[in-house]
């Protein structure tokens, strides 16, 4: 979560930060995911791989957070 400081950058100075083009992103992303999750809900199988990049960070949250995931998922994890 952004502090209220690095939430006044992103959209303060947007040559710091791209904020419409991460939003732009953000929507197409969203509208990919709905038509995978339609599918989905159709039948159709998808693979894929989840890779968490992290430093020494506790990784207990991956049980709570990571229920639902599709049949052909793998967990790659980076440290």
């Amino acid at each position: 979560q952004a502090s209220p400081f690095q939430q006044h950058l992103m959209v303060a100075v947007p040559s710091a930060w791209p904020f419409k083009k991460a939003m732009d992103q953000v929507r197409a992303a969203q509208e990919l995911s709905a038509g995978a999750f339609q599918r989905v809900n159709e039948g159709f199988n998808y693979r894929v791989d989840l890779v968490i990049a992290h430093c020494r960070e506790d990784l207990t949250w991956l049980s709570t957070k990571l229920q639902g995931v599709p049949r052909l998922t793998t967990l790659l994890i980076y440290e």
